[in-house]
């Protein structure tokens, strides 16, 4: 679903600890509303007094910080699925229909989600005239089909003496016809239905599935894209590898790996498809990939950057991975995996795809990053190992740069807590279970520009003492210590 709508929430404790914002996109997901409302500390307690505003609406602008009754997030969601629901003729309806909810000259008057929700329906049964978006066009759009008694009685060579506009303006006055974005709506035909009554929200008829990732999948085309493309679904991840093969077997294939994927979509718009590659040397180096007209050689990511560098040999190229360790190199290296050593550079070697002798540049610099801190991965490949000089990163509270940065705050309740933080660092450290690899970085506190109680409190209560109770979740006793300490910093 597109997002339609983007609300603030307000939640005030009076007395005790003040306002809490977060913003929401609707419509949302389960999990999306309960981060906001986590964020907003709106989470069942009783003493609190919630306030929303809808912040902009792309559909309908004129909803932007206009006063509603009293909405629940359930009204407002279910309202952003309506408008998501909509069809183009029946958004430009909505349009041009939606100032008898939200007057022209709006004066902070109390507006009703109930009719808010009520105007999304009904609106395929208004007529539309495409490309007709002034009186003039519309007159001769009445001309032309007859629309009119009194001009149907005008013979046709005496039509040009008819003035279009003047008709044009008449007919809209008789009508309550309205233009948006070049057509004409017959707006005063529509009657506000009575759908949902303020109490129980009308059913939805296509319940929203949670998925994290979905993907659209089919049997393998052997010449083009089109062969199958048409036989294509969805199926949603996570999901049961025996399903997905079930699925698979549906589409001529033994299993799922050997489908292809003609589209992706993720729960989180931040995630696309570019940032999930097979992690394959066809991916990194150079392979085949279908294409409207069959399969077409390309050349992934390193190929061209090395490429880049050897034509620039005279400056030293970067190529940086994350989380390193979490791929199968040799898998996605292939034979450049003996390449990207360092006695071994612009050494050339044939590539498995093509002809061409290929080598790694010498003023080419692989930097891997990884987090020791997984467990999973505590064991890094030793044909990966030896390939790499390393280089421990430590928080860099005792730096120059975060010094200079602390001493710009100016905050002394700062202070006391990085003070606690390094404290805290070493009982980690000293730690069998957990070492140095498990310390608290300097990142939770970088790119403040003030160092506010609300700000601090917010890093000690969601981010450090969470990360607390997962270190020691069989030491409760130590963390409420430590829990004790980091409030204390502040307070």
């Amino acid at each position: 679903m597109k997002k339609q709508m983007t609300i603030e929430m307000v939640t005030e404790y009076p007395g005790r600890d003040g306002y809490y914002y977060a913003d929401l996109r609707l419509p949302a997901e389960d999990y999306e509303i309960r981060d906001a409302l986590q964020k907003s500390r709106d989470t069942g307690r009783k003493d609190g007094y919630r306030e929303i505003t809808i912040l902009n609406c792309e559909l309908i602008p004129e909803l932007a910080d206009v006063r509603l009754d009293s909405p629940t997030l359930d009204e407002l969601n279910f309202f952003a699925k309506r408008l998501d629901s909509l069809g183009f003729e029946e958004q430009l309806v909505l349009q041009a229909v939606i100032d008898r909810i939200i007057p022209e000259n709006y004066e902070g008057e109390i507006i009703s989600i109930k009719d808010l929700i009520n105007t999304t329906y009904g609106l395929d049964e208004i007529m539309i005239a495409a490309s007709v978006g002034n009186d003039e066009q519309l007159g001769e759009f009445v001309i032309e089909n007859d629309m009119h008694e009194d001009v149907s009685s005008v013979p046709d060579n005496a039509l040009y003496l008819l003035d279009k506009k003047q008709i044009g303006k008449l007919q809209r006055e008789n009508e309550g016809g309205v233009f948006v974005n070049g057509f004409y709506v017959v707006a005063g035909e529509y009657e506000l239905p009575e759908i949902y009554d303020g109490r129980t929200l009308p059913s939805e008829e296509k319940p929203s599935e949670w998925f994290a990732f979905r993907l659209k999948v089919a049997e393998a085309p052997v010449n083009s894209a089109d062969e199958t493309e048409g036989s294509a679904e969805w199926i949603s991840l996570p999901i049961y590898k025996s399903e997905a093969n079930r699925i698979a077997k549906l589409h001529n294939e033994g299993c799922i790996e050997d489908c292809v994927y003609f589209d992706f979509e993720a729960s989180v718009s931040q995630f696309t498809s570019e940032m999930f590659g097979d992690n394959s040397y066809e991916d990194f180096i150079m392979g085949y990939r279908p294409t409207e007209n069959g399969f077409e050689r390309k050349a992934g990511a390193f190929y061209n950057f090395c490429k880049k560098a050897q034509d620039d040999s005279e400056n030293d190229y970067f190529f940086i991975i994350d989380e390193i360790n979490r791929g199968n190199l040799s898998k996605i290296f292939g034979e450049l995996f003996m390449l990207i050593e360092n006695d071994k550079r612009g050494i050339g070697l044939q590539l498995l795809y093509s002809n061409e002798k290929f080598s790694v540049p010498k003023n080419l610099y692989i930097i891997g990053m990884m987090n020791t801190a997984d467990r999973s991965l505590a064991m890094l490949d030793y044909a990966l190992r030896r390939r790499f000089a390393f280089y421990r990163m430590l928080p860099g509270f005792e730096t120059k740069g975060f010094r200079d940065y602390q001493e710009n705050l100016g905050s002394l309740k700062f202070d006391r807590l990085i003070a606690t933080i390094q404290t805290l660092n070493e009982a980690v450290s000293a730690d069998e279970s957990l070492g140095e690899g498990f310390c608290i970085g300097h990142s939770y506190f970088c790119n403040l520009k003030e160092a506010t109680d609300q700000t601090l409190s917010e890093i000690i209560e969601f981010e450090i003492i969470p990360l607390l109770e997962e270190y020691w979740f069989d030491e409760p006793t130590k963390v409420k210590n430590w829990v004790s300490n980091l409030r204390s910093a502040i307070n």
